[in-house]
């Protein structure tokens, strides 16, 4: 660490900071464990119509199933509800206006269509009349509702995440895949109310028993994932203090700093002065109320400096051993920094409105380049020692096209994919999806274990074997496993269980199809013509023997990355 320890020092001190932060969100996920099953009421009209068997007679049948509220847009239908011991989920304020005057114990409000009730004057309005039902704002995924987070925040965030499956999606999907998805919701993404079409389509004969088989799998499914069936409970509203954001963007200038004194030499009291300003810009955003911003902030910065802190830390870790020891410690470093990083950016977002997905980490494909890039920069700066920038005065070759051509396209699938906007889910990968998703319940990142460990240990083990030019091209793919184990993390709407669960998936697996990476490696390195080229790359010198790089002096002194000329950070 050389005179850098202080930097290390700071990023362990804001983990401490940040330490209670995450016990108080774990503790509150830990005693949020019902889901709200809701059931549709046009469609369970429609399956009656069909079957013939009264609704009274479905509804309590169903209610022992797991059934607690029944979705109403009218009298006959709240009295159906409270008629069967069900609670009335109102969708509309006259339903809820009735609920008030009848009585009637009342679930979230699920408002339908595109707005909530009272948009966009009267939010007050409903505001006080749910308040004195005591009935949650129930927040729709992916519906984006106009009005929601006006409404929640009216509420002060008594609210509750419903996920529904369409009438157009149901028919897409099989029995079994919609009851995952449903319970998917639930445990992954803290959906406490399912909203449930009864199945209407298919041999009228087997059609009750086809939707009891139907609520039997999710509720199996959420109680094998340790959720039971009950009325959804809105959670406590909670924040962290504004420390703690702060904390974060103090350990991400550390972590900044620590990368620029590779490159050049840093003044301690200048890396200090950074380090200090980044803390209070972000300190001085939540005083002066932009408490979203100030937690934006400082996760975005955790997000862009840590996988390549990680990387680029753990390769001096590698320099200090030998063979397997070197690539050991360098895991070890690199899994340590990222984990840092993740726990840093779940504390930041440690605020209600992230957790209700109201307000969310922004930058997401920012964060998913930015380090990479950063790496890839640290790998100019080891080929030209010293001289990173002078890359720019190199020839241009057809090769270098061809390959820049490569790297485009892959880029542009690496990015498209971050939110599966641009480029779509090939159906091979989504069957590999359902496999995992059934086989452990909590899937593993894709691209962590069948791309960014592999190319991590390869690259380990080639800087290790002294074989750095070959090495590079692999490390930049390897950051992308700690970019999307701090992106798992940025999901604050998930559980952090669920988060660290599906992290350490991911390193198992990716470590296993790391061995066989390996193994295939050292098989392809023993033959001919690949020892030839690794000879050629090995022996390639850079800038080449005899001649320096064009605009600098030959006979100057040359300095490796991480090399100080004085009292550097």
């Amino acid at each position: 660490m050389g005179r850098r320890w202080w930097l290390w020092a700071i990023i362990g001190m804001a983990l401490l900071a940040c330490g209670p932060a995450l016990g108080e969100r774990a503790a509150l996920e830990r005693a949020d464990r019902t889901v709200e099953l809701v059931l549709d009421l046009e469609r369970l009209r429609a399956l009656s119509e069909q079957t013939g068997a009264p609704i009274p007679e479905i509804l309590a049948r169903w209610r022992e199933l797991g059934v607690t509220a029944l979705a109403a847009e009218d009298f006959e239908g709240a009295r159906l509800a409270a008629e069967a011991g069900l609670r009335v989920a109102p969708r509309n304020l006259y339903v809820a206006l009735l609920a008030g005057v009848y009585g009637w114990e009342t679930g979230p409000v699920i408002f339908s269509g595109n707005q909530v009730g009272g948009y966009p004057n009267r939010l007050t309005s409903t505001a006080a009349l749910m308040e004195a039902l005591g009935a949650p704002l129930g927040l729709i995924e992916f519906a984006n509702q106009s009005g929601a987070p006006q409404l929640a925040r009216l509420l002060n965030y008594r609210a509750v995440r419903v996920h529904s499956i369409t009438v157009e999606e149901l028919a897409r999907l099989s029995d079994r895949d919609a009851a995952a998805r449903y319970a998917r919701a639930a445990r992954e993404r803290n959906a406490r109310a399912l909203y449930i079409r009864p199945l209407v389509r298919g041999p009228v004969e087997a059609m009750l028993a086809r939707n009891e088989a139907y609520l039997t799998g999710i509720v199996t499914r959420l109680e094998a994932a340790g959720l039971a069936p009950g009325p959804a409970q809105p959670k406590p509203v909670w924040s962290t203090r504004l420390v703690v954001p702060a904390a974060a963007a103090l350990a991400a200038a550390a972590g900044a700093m620590l990368l620029l004194a590779r490159l050049w030499t840093v003044p301690w009291w200048l890396a200090a002065l950074g380090v200090l300003a980044a803390g209070g810009f972000v300190y001085g955003l939540g005083r002066m109320g932009y408490t979203v911003l100030s937690r934006q902030v400082a996760a975005l910065a955790v997000a862009l400096v840590f996988p390549a802190v990680a990387v680029v830390t753990a390769t001096e870790a590698a320099d200090r051993r030998r063979a397997a020891a070197g690539l050991g410690l360098a895991l070890l470093q690199f899994v340590g920094v990222t984990l840092a990083g993740a726990a840093l950016v779940a504390a930041s977002l440690g605020d209600s409105r992230f957790l209700l997905q109201l307000e969310q980490f922004r930058g997401v494909k920012l964060a998913h380049v930015a380090p990479l890039l950063i790496v890839a920069l640290f790998w100019l700066a080891d080929q030209y020692k010293g001289s990173w920038w002078q890359w720019l005065d190199a020839p241009v070759r057809i090769r270098h096209v061809l390959v820049g051509g490569v790297v485009l396209l892959l880029a542009y699938v690496y990015v498209g994919r971050t939110g599966n906007d641009l480029v779509a889910v090939l159906d091979v990968e989504r069957a590999l999806r359902l496999v995992l998703e059934d086989a452990l319940e909590v899937r593993p990142r894709t691209k962590e274990f069948l791309l960014g460990y592999p190319a991590l240990l390869v690259g380990f083990g080639l800087w290790t074997a002294g074989r750095r030019p070959v090495a590079w091209p692999f490390l930049v793919a390897g950051t992308i496993a700690s970019i999307s184990v701090i992106n798992t993390f940025a999901h604050a709407h998930s559980p952090l269980m669920v988060s660290a669960v599906r992290s350490a998936y991911g390193f198992a697996a990716g470590l296993a199809v790391s061995v066989l990476a390996a193994a295939a490696v050292a098989v392809l390195r023993r033959t001919p013509p690949v020892q030839r080229w690794l000879a050629t790359l090995g022996s390639r010198a850079w800038p080449p023997a005899g001649r320096a790089p064009q605009g600098s002096r030959a006979s100057g002194p040359s300095r490796t990355p991480g090399t100080s000329r004085g009292p550097g950070a």
